[in-house]
């Protein structure tokens, strides 16, 4: 009695090798690779930032539709030009409040000439409003 079992396609070897490898990376590194350091990656400075996951979407969207040959290059750099603009803004806003003056007030009060009366700007009418 002989048995006959159905040819496999020759991409299920390419896909059971990638499984293997992504198997064997797991087991290795599943320590390492805990939730809170996987969402990290979508973190600004410890918060979430729906910014930087839509950037994430928006360049994987592109390739995957390039993978799936439903987009043509250009389409793709398009794609990656949004994320890095995404990207670009947050790193943008992090400078500028790098570089800003603080705001800081001095003020000093002397109580001694310290006159809480009218002043003349009081005693003028209130400008009109058009």
């Amino acid at each position: 009695m002989s048995i006959n079992l159905p040819t496999l396609p020759d991409t299920f070897f390419l896909y059971a090798v990638r499984l293997l490898v992504a198997l064997l990376l797991w087991l290795w590194l599943r320590k390492e690779l805990t939730p809170k350091r996987v969402l990290s990656i979508w973190e600004s400075e410890g918060v979430l930032s729906s910014r930087q996951i839509l950037a994430w979407v928006v360049a994987l969207f592109g390739l995957f539709m390039r993978a799936a040959d439903r987009i043509d290059n250009d389409a793709l750099s398009h794609c990656f030009e949004c994320s890095f603009i995404l990207f670009g803004i947050g790193g943008a806003v992090q400078l500028a409040s790098k570089i800003k003056p603080a705001t800081t007030v001095n003020a000093k009060v002397d109580a001694e000439n310290l006159n809480v009366g009218t002043t003349p700007e009081a005693e003028q009418p209130a400008p009109k409003v058009y």
